[in-house]
């Protein structure tokens, strides 16, 4: 039963939805960091959500970590961007 409820939770993680949270950009501007569990291709679907008018990236992540799920080991990738609508 934990091992499948394991399953469960991690395929969750996998599926969940990308977001976009305001934030103070280091040049003091306001912008958006997007985190995207599957693609980077995600992440810029939901800047455009948030900056209809455009945007420009300030910056992004694509990267991978290791999780251990009962002694096997599952790639879990993540990306993430900074965003300033213009």
């Amino acid at each position: 039963m934990k091992k499948h409820f394991a399953i469960a939770t991690l395929s969750l993680h996998l599926i969940g939805c990308s977001t976009a949270s305001k934030i103070q950009l280091p040049n003091g501007k306001q912008g958006y960091y997007v985190k995207c569990p599957r693609s980077m291709q995600n992440c810029y679907e939901k800047a455009t959500e948030v900056c209809p008018n455009g945007y420009q990236v300030k910056d992004k992540v694509d990267s991978s970590t290791f999780v251990n799920n009962n002694g096997q080991l599952t790639a879990v990738k993540k990306f993430e961007m900074l965003v300033q609508c213009k």
